[in-house]
């Protein structure tokens, strides 16, 4: 949960090495100095709040007012090289404390065929680790390694024992990362030139070559920020280096109309005005093997099949106080996953209890370990909160407003499944909770407007549909069960663009038939884990079948 993680910071940073504290005279209080701690494109700093109101002043100008009771900040914007100060007001006097840097991860280049790892040494007895396994003990006194004979699809870590207890650091190096940036409608790509014959590709296609010697790209008519990649090669080996988009305040909004049929969407004036902006299908499948909520909505977090090999194997619609990862037999990735372990924010407001078992599944407890870039926590659902979505909208849009980085942020609309099962589908109490619900979506998108978040991206799908006076939607092969709408709109989406035609070969219309989980599919609600990623600059979900490619086009 969000609350939890200024404590997470803080107790990243207090796994490192001792640090440095300086003394006033005899008898007076312990202040330390400033310790400025790189991760990746973040530097967090820490200090002892002695009291007073504190600033933060980069390269000699303010940057930030974070007033009293606080000793960490976050930079996520760090210029490279930035000196750091935290001036600390008390009435019209104050103090000035530089911030001395800090442990930082360990950084990897490669030099003349070697691949040279570098860290701070912090005292300890350091050893390096390759692929998980002992490589190389430099022992104290060190910060510097070079692998003669590496192997460049290896992953690194610099492991600091001191006394019984260790601190790992993984190498995360300028020769891995790929940052694409949007820049006037092009997308500018750019990475660290670490020899050999670069060429840039996108889902698996070559793009260009931009050769030996360098080190940016510009993509004139980029098909997205996401999917791309530097391929790097030296000699006979290439070296891949997917490419992060750097969107730090792009936002992405699924919203879930739980039960909608898609032939009612003639009823709803606001999600026809997200079709007309952006690109959807009425005819887009469920599960073809599970017309259910929890099915498929767990379908939609980890773009895995419900079932057969690698299904995340959540059969059953009801909260049995399990996880994903038991059903499934493995730890499951999802959407949630991605974003937060580079240091995004993700949001939850579900309608109904059952969704209780997709906060369990990624919480603190259940979460998989961050090994990408700085230590977020295990815990993948910064925000959930489970409530009626009426009364939602605006604790949503606070959240949003409260989040950092790129954003993943799920709404639950639980009215037209809830109408359905009391009166059936299609019935005049139907079509009215339907209407209900395309104002409820028009509140919302007008809150996020007036909030002014902006660089706003929309997914709205449903999970299911349901039969015509029935009560339930358990039929999977039903066809009004089984075809849902699926909306995108934002920046990166073509306006009043069909989906199918977008995508002609990557996806084929199935008409009225549900098809199966191979060969050529259509296009699905299970898409919408990668396709949120890619919107939002960040690679597929580890694991994941359906868009892992991230080939589903959207303009």
């Amino acid at each position: 949960m969000r609350f939890l993680r200024p404590l997470l910071i803080v107790s990243i940073i207090s796994a490192f090495a001792a640090v440095p504290v300086a003394t006033q005279n005899a008898g007076a209080a312990e202040i330390d100095v400033c310790t400025a701690v790189q991760s990746g494109n973040n530097v967090q700093l820490r200090w002892n709040d002695d009291g007073g109101d504190h600033v933060v002043r980069r390269n000699g100008d303010w940057l930030t007012s974070l007033g009293q009771d606080v000793r960490v900040f976050v930079d996520r914007s760090a210029p490279a090289g930035a000196s750091y100060v935290i001036r600390t007001w008390v009435g019209d006097t104050y103090r000035d404390r530089t911030c001395s840097t800090g442990v930082v991860e360990c950084s990897l280049t490669r030099s003349a065929g070697a691949l040279r790892l570098e860290w701070v040494d912090d005292g300890g007895e350091h050893v390096v680790r390759r692929n998980g396994e002992w490589l190389a003990s430099p022992g104290s006194g060190t910060g510097l390694y070079i692998d003669a004979d590496p192997d460049l699809r290896a992953t690194y870590v610099v492991r600091s024992w001191a006394g019984a207890s260790y601190t790992d650091r993984p190498c995360a190096a300028g020769v891995v990362e790929c940052r694409a940036t949007m820049v006037d409608g092009g997308l500018d790509l750019r990475w660290v030139d670490s020899g050999g014959v670069h060429v840039v590709r996108r889902m698996d296609q070559w793009v260009a070559t931009p050769g030996p010697d360098t080190a940016t790209h510009l993509v004139v008519d980029p098909a997205s920020t996401g999917g791309y990649a530097i391929r790097t090669w030296i000699g006979d080996t290439p070296v891949d280096r997917p490419c992060s988009g750097d969107v730090e305040d792009a936002v992405v909004i699924h919203v879930s109309l739980d039960g909608l049929r898609s032939d009612h969407v003639s009823l709803m004036p606001n999600l026809q005005n997200m079709r007309d902006r952006g690109a959807s299908t009425l005819n887009a499948r469920t599960d073809p093997a599970f017309t259910k909520t929890l099915p498929n909505h767990s379908a939609q977090f980890t773009g895995r099949p419900v079932g057969g090999a690698g299904g995340h194997g959540v059969d059953y619609n009801n909260d049995l106080g399990f996880t994903i990862h038991d059903e499934a037999g493995e730890y499951v990735s999802s959407v949630f996953d991605v974003v937060h372990d580079r240091g995004g924010s993700t949001v939850v407001f579900a309608g109904k209890s059952k969704f209780d078992m997709i906060d369990r599944s990624w919480n603190a407890t259940n979460g998989g370990s961050d090994t990408v870039g700085a230590d977020d926590g295990r815990d993948k659902i910064d925000v959930f909160e489970r409530m009626d979505p009426f009364a939602a909208v605006g604790p949503f849009v606070d959240a949003l407003e409260d989040a950092d980085g790129p954003t993943f942020a799920f709404y639950h609309v639980r009215t037209p499944d809830e109408i359905g099962h009391l009166h059936g589908w299609a019935t005049p109490e139907y079509r009215d909770a339907v209407q209900r619900s395309d104002a409820l979506l028009g509140d919302l998108v007008a809150a996020v407007e007036a909030a002014g978040i902006d660089n706003v991206s929309w997914i709205i799908t449903s999970d299911h549909g349901g039969p015509t006076g029935g009560f339930l939607h358990d039929i999977a092969h039903l066809e009004s069960n089984y075809t849902i709408p699926f909306v995108v709109a934002g920046p990166q989406v073509a306006a009043g663009a069909d989906l199918y035609a977008l995508n002609s070969g990557r996806r084929i219309d199935p008409g009225s038939a549900q098809l199966p989980t191979t060969g050529t599919q259509p296009i699905r609600g299970h898409e919408t884990a990668n396709l949120a990623l890619e919107l939002l600059g960040l690679p597929p979900v580890p694991g994941s079948t359906f868009n892992a490619g991230q080939d589903l086009r959207v303009r």
